[in-house]
């Protein structure tokens, strides 16, 4: 069956989204990324293809996510399917007239898309820089992604506002370590029964 493109989208409009697509890979460090434009297969199940690997499970999650974000905040546009999120190993995300495909680095050697495609035109893409030239990268530190991730979470659990006495931001607490000896255990018992 052969699927016509999105109702208002141009060609243009679909290499725009599979250039979006390749750029969510890259900035999740997505291996080999390449752009197949199969507009003039007319047996090809959509305009252009984009494939990317990753190294392990996670990573090739972490991909996927990539694609997924970029797209929804650039354009809005959510996958008409996706498929593989399960076992990570050929992630598919389905946008009508762009499918990404992602794939571990052996199941992509093993189903070849490159070469079972390979009458389709392959499209250059270079990766932009994730930071403009002008700013400098700033190196994310533990800390501040932990800070970053906590506070996300606190807004997630409705503790955005929470404040100290005095008006300032709560601090989260920390547990104080388990006493791992007799002695420290002792010496923890009778901190606790004098006051």
């Amino acid at each position: 069956m052969i699927r016509q493109p999105n109702k208002g989208n141009s060609p243009d409009d679909s290499e725009t989204l599979a250039r979006l697509v390749a750029q969510g890979m890259s900035n999740k460090k997505g291996l080999d990324v390449v752009i197949m434009d199969l507009r003039e297969l007319p047996s090809a199940p959509a305009a252009f293809f984009v494939i990317g690997s990753g190294n392990v499970p996670s990573h090739v999650d972490a991909v996927a996510d990539g694609v997924f974000e970029i797209v929804k905040q650039a354009t809005g546009l959510m996958p008409r399917k996706m498929e593989g999120y399960d076992n990570a190993e050929w992630v598919l995300l389905d946008y009508f007239d762009v499918m990404a495909h992602v794939f571990q680095k052996d199941k992509r050697d093993f189903y070849r898309l490159e070469e079972l495609w390979g009458d389709g035109m392959r499209i250059p893409f270079e990766p932009a820089e994730e930071q403009p030239a002008d700013k400098p990268a700033m190196k994310r530190t533990k800390a501040a992604s932990a800070k970053r991730r906590n506070t996300k979470m606190a807004k997630d659990m409705g503790l955005a506002d929470a404040q100290e006495d005095d008006g300032t931001p709560a601090k989260p607490r920390r547990r104080r370590a388990a006493a791992t000896t007799t002695t420290q255990r002792t010496a923890t018992k009778k901190k606790s029964n004098a006051q």
